[in-house]
């Protein structure tokens, strides 16, 4: 069984929560086109500093590695071990910026897992997601305040509470989400909701977990060679009018044109892929995102990059399934499978941007927190 050495002092991790969520808050101007950028690639670049130093801070006293921690590294580890070896078949500033990125982003997963996320916390979280919601349209990008609302609306039904306060915040978040024209993270949410509604169904065996996540994750890979030849579908016009009708945005988005070409790379260096931190305009010559993950994933660092990583999105799944009738798992872990939907069409959970991908990732480690206090009884 799983055992943690609790913090000698409660509120000084409360502390820390707070100074980390402020840097959380200004990280956010990182993707702001204007005086205020630099401010946000500080805090992000603190962000990420600190959690790393205060996790080896805590492993350095404890002493002791979770078995939950241990899966979740050791293929971590692996994937490590695959970029770096892009790095030394392409060496770059790109590729250290990429191994870095993953490096961060696991151990912000490891740190925030370690925290007890009980009714304090979370009503902590709840207040800086209000915060957010007031925050971003004010000094944010609108046409990047989209993914950040994820957070606010997972912490809002964390509390379950039917009040009408509730109701406004989630109204006020997709609405947001509306203004930034990001029909990905409106995808997101269906997925997670979807997930959330069959949550029983999937799991209860462990055959029909897996299952979901492998059908899920075949979908995704399936999706990069489907979408490119949806024009070709015979409803396509029908189905394209009626999707612009209500989105004011036709089915092809660009991708279509940039994921066919990156496929046809792929294929020429199957394996290990053409280097750690590679782009498109690298191969392709064309100064466009991938907008796909998984695309990205296997043009760097090849088809075993993209299993590895797989593997590690595998074991975070079935870490979920060990506290499954916990309200807040059920939850994390149905807005896991969103966040990974919507990586078809973003990269930023393991690169790019880095403080979108520190709001998914501390979403995924409160199911993974779970089960490292399994035995807890403040639910």
């Amino acid at each position: 069984m799983n055992r943690v050495i609790s913090p000698k002092r409660q509120d000084n991790k409360t502390i820390i929560i707070m100074i980390l969520l402020v840097l959380i808050l200004f990280s956010t101007f990182n993707s702001v086109s204007n005086i205020l950028k630099p401010v946000g690639f500080i805090s992000l670049s603190l962000l990420l500093t600190i959690t790393l130093y205060l996790l080896l801070f805590h492993f350095s006293i404890s002493k002791k590695l979770l078995k939950t921690h241990l899966v979740i590294l050791v293929s971590s580890t692996i994937m490590l071990f695959i970029m770096l070896i892009g790095l030394y078949n392409n060496p770059s500033l790109s590729g250290i910026k990429a191994i870095y990125q993953f490096v961060s982003v696991i151990g912000l997963l490891v740190f925030f897992s370690l925290i007890k996320w009980n009714a304090h916390k979370n009503k902590l979280m709840y207040k800086f997601s209000i915060i957010l919601i007031i925050f971003l349209p004010i000094f944010g990008d609108i046409g990047f305040i989209g993914a950040y609302m994820v957070l606010p609306i997972f912490f809002v039904l964390l509390q379950r509470k039917k009040t009408v306060v509730n109701a406004v915040l989630i109204i006020i978040c997709l609405y947001l989400i509306y203004l930034a024209g990001m029909r990905a993270v409106f995808l997101l949410l269906f997925v997670s909701a979807i997930t959330y509604f069959i949550w029983n169904f999937i799991s209860k065996t462990k055959l029909r977990f897996i299952t979901y996540f492998l059908s899920l994750t075949t979908g995704l890979l399936s999706f990069v060679f489907i979408y490119p030849n949806l024009i070709n579908w015979s409803k396509y016009p029908e189905a394209d009018a009626f999707i612009y009708a209500y989105t004011g945005k036709h089915i092809m988005s660009g991708r279509n044109r940039i994921w066919g070409p990156l496929i046809d790379k792929i294929n020429e260096k199957p394996f290990l892929g053409h280097g750690t931190g590679i782009i498109p305009y690298d191969v392709l010559g064309i100064q466009i995102s991938s907008h796909n993950l998984y695309l990205q994933t296997a043009l760097q660092n090849g088809l075993i990059g993209l299993i590895i990583l797989f593997i590690l999105f595998l074991i975070i799944w079935l870490i979920y399934f060990r506290t499954k009738n916990i309200y807040s798992t059920k939850l994390s872990a149905s807005f896991f499978t969103g966040i990974l939907v919507y990586q078809s069409f973003e990269v930023v959970l393991t690169q790019n941007k880095m403080d979108t991908a520190v709001i998914f990732w501390i979403i995924i480690a409160i199911g993974i927190s779970n089960s490292i206090y399994k035995d807890r009884s403040d639910y």
